[in-house]
């Protein structure tokens, strides 16, 4: 069990950290247009 960890535990974190980065970054550029303010109201809305 240890080994299986060991084994995925890097590439979930690689990807849970990639998620976070992308999405931090993302969050960063549209919030500078003032993009995500609409994107978080349509998804509030139910989506697109």
């Amino acid at each position: 069990m240890a080994a299986v960890v060991k084994e995925y535990g890097g590439a979930v974190l690689a990807a849970v950290g990639g998620v976070v980065f992308l999405g931090t970054l993302g969050q960063f550029l549209l919030s500078r247009q003032g993009l995500i303010m609409q994107m978080i109201e349509v998804w509030g809305n139910g989506g697109c």
